[in-house]
């Protein structure tokens, strides 16, 4: 699937408004210090709350789900470093192996901003948390797209 069907799809499901609502409801909020480290452990049990059992890759620090439905391979990585939640979801079509995934966020904007001086991607901005209970609530929030996502690709067959 190329870039642009896979954008036009994320966007025309409504991915892209609820990944902007979910950045934007858990913003920067100046004078509110984020979390310095949050325990693997403590997400592991958040995940396991909200019915998932992620594995963890210590090399990446990120947390995947894999999951196998109709014929298609689904996944969804979460990082939490420096209480930024970056999310990634990603299908494959195990007949075909045609692949498509990347940064969720990414999808959702076009071209480029200059930060620091620098080019960079116009994304959305990934969701901060400052305690556990909002990063519980930014997980919900996020696996309900992803939930969203695979019955979309399910019900769609896009690739």
């Amino acid at each position: 699937m190329s870039i642009e069907r896979f954008k036009t799809f994320f966007r025309e499901n409504g991915f892209c408004d609820r990944l902007e609502a979910i950045s934007k409801d858990f913003g920067d909020q100046p004078g509110r210090e984020r979390l310095r480290k949050v325990d693997k452990n403590m997400v592991l049990d958040i995940f396991d709350e909200l019915g998932y059992k992620p594995k963890y890759i210590h090399s990446e620090t990120f947390y995947q789900i894999i999951e196998v439905i109709e014929g298609y391979e689904f996944y969804y990585h979460m990082s939490s470093k420096y209480a930024l939640v970056e999310q990634f979801f990603g299908v494959t079509n195990e007949s075909t192996q045609e692949h498509f995934g990347t940064l969720s966020e990414g999808l959702c904007r076009e071209g480029t901003i200059m930060r620091d001086g620098y080019p960079q991607l116009n994304s959305i901005p990934d969701p901060r948390f400052h305690d556990l209970i909002e990063l519980l609530n930014i997980l919900k929030r996020g696996l309900s797209v992803y939930e969203d996502f695979k019955n979309a690709v399910v019900d769609q067959r896009p690739i």
